[in-house]
């Protein structure tokens, strides 16, 4: 019994935290932040292995800016778009 009155109260304090969260992030901010995060750079591995194929650090920057402008871009059109509705 004292196992359901722990997942009771588990529950109520995650129900409050959504209330709070869902004050302070709007749906159009939180929806930009996951085309950010989505679209950003993979890892860093993906980008040793640009530079370990490509033989070129000005590739391997040039394919990183491209990630994070690209992100950026990305989740600004998102974000306009979604605060339309």
């Amino acid at each position: 019994m004292p196992v359901l009155i722990y997942l009771r109260e588990t529950l109520i304090s995650l129900n409050r935290a959504d209330a709070e969260m869902s004050s302070v992030i709007k749906p159009a901010e939180a929806l930009a932040f996951m085309f950010a995060t989505t679209f950003n750079i993979p890892c860093l591995m993906a980008l040793s292995t640009t530079y370990k194929e490509s033989h070129s650090l000005k590739w391997t920057v040039k394919v990183a800016v491209f990630y994070v402008c690209n992100a950026l871009i990305l989740s600004c059109i998102v974000y306009h778009i979604a605060s339309l509705f």
